[in-house]
């Protein structure tokens, strides 16, 4: 769940929402969408967009 104010990251290959500090740690090892695996490119991997 989301609250109002908290900054969110929306994967763009997949439009998955995560919160950003939590999908950054996990681009950081993994590179891929928690729910569905798709692959995040390595320059989206440090530019993932913003809420």
């Amino acid at each position: 769940d989301y609250s109002k104010g908290e900054r969110l990251a929306v994967l763009p290959q997949c439009c998955h929402v995560y919160h950003a500090r939590c999908v950054t740690r996990w681009l950081r090892s993994r590179g891929d969408c928690p729910i569905c695996r798709s692959l995040v490119k390595d320059e989206l991997r440090r530019s993932t967009r913003l809420c």
